[in-house]
């Protein structure tokens, strides 16, 4: 026996703002390579950019996934840049 019965189901996604937030927490230079430690929720996409100047422009490190907290990347002069070719290098991360 079957009922004669209807369902009017109707699902919608909000996007919800992101409360990700990340930091550079360390800093370490070994005279070859500049090594950043990023804290960030695991799993949250960032881009690490750096520049010779606090206002810019600004110039891709790395692009990464956080995998652990905290998470270490080296500046090696990825991208075509020389790892600290001017007096100072200023390093930001921002959502991918």
């Amino acid at each position: 026996m079957w009922d004669d019965v209807a369902f009017d189901l109707s699902l919608k996604g909000i996007v919800a703002p992101s409360s990700a937030s990340a930091g550079i927490s360390a800093i370490r230079y070994n005279g070859i390579t500049v090594d950043l430690e990023i804290s960030a929720d695991v799993g949250t996409p960032w881009r690490v950019e750096c520049s010779a100047n606090p206002n810019g422009p600004w110039q891709l490190v790395q692009t990464l996934l956080i995998p652990t907290i905290p998470t270490w990347i080296s500046d090696t002069g990825q991208n075509g840049l020389i790892p600290l070719q001017s007096a100072a290098r200023f390093y930001r991360i921002v959502p991918n």
